[in-house]
């Protein structure tokens, strides 16, 4: 890992399993847009085009993609892990290509740490990237089941932790409250 400088900009990290990983993020895309800085919001593992943070976002003059999308869903589950491995490289390889280009001052890649936890993408490679990032661009992870070695290297780390939800008692995914 190389040594931290002071005036680097952070590595975040919202884990946990409660509700709020993803607005938590769109919050911060927002107050760094806020801030006249270049975002780039990376979704992984969700189904494009139909959250409210991505209308809301692009409004902003944010820069939305999607990765590794699981949708639609395949029933031969080890096809399906295939292709969003690779989506979810691809993702990375984006990332790193935004590192060198200089053009985002923000990076947010929204539940890649499932990827992670779910084995579509190596632990090390997602460190190799935190690693790679450079001095001047922050970056921020989101998602369920941050290892302990991405939470060692992360700068600020968050844990949203699940007190109650509607979810338990069978209630369904509400617009404009989780999507």
């Amino acid at each position: 890992m190389k040594p931290r400088n002071e005036n680097r900009r952070p590595v975040h990290v919202y884990t946990g399993n409660g509700k709020g990983k993803t607005t938590a993020a769109v919050g911060q895309a927002a107050r760094a847009a806020g801030h006249n800085r270049n975002v780039l919001f990376m979704f992984f593992n969700k189904k494009p085009n139909i959250s409210g943070e991505e209308n809301s976002l692009k409004k902003i003059g944010v820069t939305v993609e999607y990765f590794s999308s699981q949708y639609p869903v395949n029933k031969r589950k080890k096809k399906l892990k295939e292709r969003v491995s690779i989506q979810t490289r691809k993702g990375i390889e984006f990332v790193l290509k935004a590192f060198h280009s200089g053009n985002y001052d923000y990076i947010i890649m929204d539940e890649i740490l499932v990827s992670v936890r779910d084995k579509y993408l190596k632990e090390e490679e997602l460190l190799k990237l935190i690693d790679e990032k450079p001095e001047n661009t922050e970056l921020l992870l989101t998602g369920r089941g941050a290892t302990e070695s991405v939470i060692a290297n992360a700068d600020i780390v968050s844990k949203v932790v699940n007190v109650k939800h509607p979810y338990k008692k069978g209630d369904k995914c509400k617009k404009a409250t989780e999507y």
